[in-house]
């Protein structure tokens, strides 16, 4: 009888932390979706110049002080991770990065910021970003 009750609790605890795991992921995915699209900043002074916007299968990152806008392709592995390929430059003086392929991955915080950690060629490199509120234009697209 012993054997039946310690069997139960087992299974029923294995139950309940997949159910529990599942849940805390599933919102995890949700916080994603918020990021797939959309304006963002840096929270970082250092890099706050930079406009970046994410519009469909595109990302557009756009400095008015280093007078360049990067246009990259944008390819979702999974609902949190990403491929970042430049296809474009406008500025010679960063040509460097055309073709440069990215990793990176969406660690949501809340529902305006996340995190975003890149592998560029097995550099790991985080940055803080913040989601701006949509006022319905695209600033770094149309550029």
């Amino acid at each position: 009888m012993r054997d039946y009750f310690e069997n139960t609790l087992n299974r029923t605890s294995t139950f309940l932390l997949f159910v529990l795991l599942s849940v805390s992921l599933q919102g995890q995915d949700v916080h994603c979706k918020w990021f797939k699209e959309g304006k963002f900043k840096y929270v970082e002074a250092e890099h706050g110049d930079w406009d970046i916007e994410r519009l469909g299968a595109y990302q557009f990152e756009y400095s008015e002080k280093y007078d360049v806008l990067f246009v990259a392709s944008l390819e979702w592995v999974d609902e949190c991770s990403y491929l970042l390929q430049y296809v474009s430059i406008s500025n010679s003086k960063y040509f460097d990065a055309y073709g440069k392929l990215l990793y990176c991955e969406v660690i949501p915080i809340d529902a305006d910021s996340y995190k975003v950690v890149v592998d560029d060629e097995g550099e790991i490199i985080s940055y803080l970003m913040n989601k701006v509120p949509d006022d319905n234009t695209s600033s770094v697209g149309s550029r």
